[in-house]
């Protein structure tokens, strides 16, 4: 799987796993979307067996595991704090959702491809004026229908985990998702705000750290992220679960 491009069936671009950095990236050219042919020769390959090589990879998928790239890189940026920071923050007096928000901010910037800027508290919303997108991030595409940008609404589990925080934990997720599902984005943005691209990835972002958590997310139907087969056995900091809307 190393060297081949694999399609992703809900983005619809292909990506593969890059060992010298340890993380996926995007496909330098699109392939098509139907049909039996294959995909054109990317530069550095030269004949069939290098073709049949890259296209030997598969990606596999059930109903509440899946992947995301970009859900990937938020992982990686946890990982870089190691379980133990992560801790401390989700046990800290006042949750850790604030410092959440701070440190993807500042630096998510380092994991993503692609990446132009980032903004938070963004004003984006033109049905809903007085909300603001946790992150906003603008991105450089390198292939037809790849996104501008990525609009992040993000959720952590509360630390105390009795059943009347998990609730409420998994209101504040499913409000998220209704205001990703209702949303309309600003063409000319107010003021000094920044434009959305389009397409714009959309997310809720849920991170977890107990099985309680865990189980809200599943009775939502929210997607987990599978870690990377070259890298299952590690010890992630929390698990990854989103809800995804393509804005055009």
């Amino acid at each position: 799987m190393d060297q081949g491009f694999v399609k992703h069936m809900s983005i619809g671009l292909y990506f593969r796993w890059d060992t010298p950095t340890q993380r996926y990236i995007w496909a330098t050219k699109e392939y098509p979307e139907t049909g039996l042919s294959l995909p054109p020769l990317r530069p550095g390959l030269y004949d069939e067996r290098d073709r049949n090589f890259e296209l030997s990879a598969y990606f596999k998928t059930d109903d509440n595991v899946s992947f995301d790239p970009f859900m990937q890189y938020i992982l990686d940026w946890g990982s870089c704090y190691g379980q133990q920071r992560i801790l401390d923050a989700f046990c800290g007096s006042g949750g850790w959702e604030k410092w959440v928000h701070s440190e993807m901010h500042l630096n998510l910037q380092h994991f993503v491809d692609r990446y132009c800027a980032c903004w938070r508290e963004a004003c984006v919303y033109s049905n809903a004026p007085k909300q603001k997108a946790d992150l906003l991030l603008s991105l450089e595409p390198e292939t037809l229908g790849q996104p501008l940008s990525v609009l992040l609404e993000l959720k952590v589990e509360l630390v105390e985990t009795d059943r009347s925080r998990v609730s409420e934990f998994r209101q504040a997720v499913t409000a998220d998702i209704r205001k990703i599902q209702d949303a309309d984005l600003y063409r000319v943005p107010p003021g000094d705000h920044p434009r959305v691209g389009r397409p714009c990835h959309a997310y809720v972002v849920a991170l977890t750290v107990t099985d309680n958590g865990d189980r809200a997310m599943t009775q939502l139907g929210m997607m987990r992220l599978e870690p990377l087969r070259q890298r299952q056995g590690e010890a992630w900091p929390f698990n990854v679960w989103w809800f995804r809307r393509v804005i055009d």
